[in-house]
């Protein structure tokens, strides 16, 4: 079964299932606060790095800030110690319109094949000379 949170955004707490109760002393059954009786509230999601929960604008791609910096600063890291500066220009052409995932797939034919000059011919080829 999914794990679920909420919090309250009237009182601040965090509650796994919202209490049931009547809308202004009317006959209107509403979902509330299980603290407080309030009326909003917000579904929380787990950071897939640290297992914290966050409101659904503190979270992209399923991380929060702080994991997602770190895994930026690690392929910031990467690049500039194994990339010159030239090649981090190749890189960007490279991979620009692309996914992380289209570069990591296995089927080569995805890829970008290096264009060779041929020699006899004066023309550029896209054909990949051993």
């Amino acid at each position: 079964m999914l794990e679920m949170h909420f919090i309250c955004e009237d009182c601040g707490k965090i509650f796994d299932e919202p209490a049931s109760g009547y809308y202004r002393d009317e006959n209107i059954r509403v979902s509330v606060c299980p603290h407080c009786h309030g009326s909003e509230w917000s579904e929380l999601y787990p950071c897939q790095k640290c297992g914290n929960w966050y409101r659904e604008w503190d979270i992209d791609e399923g991380y929060c800030e702080y994991c997602g910096s770190l895994i930026a600063e690690r392929l910031k890291m990467f690049v500039e110690g194994e990339f010159t500066n030239e090649e981090c220009h190749y890189l960007d052409w490279y991979i620009s319109g692309s996914s992380l995932d289209n570069i990591t797939v296995q089927d080569q034919t995805k890829m970008r094949q290096p264009k060779r000059w041929n020699l006899t011919s004066n023309s550029c080829s896209s054909k990949i000379t051993a």
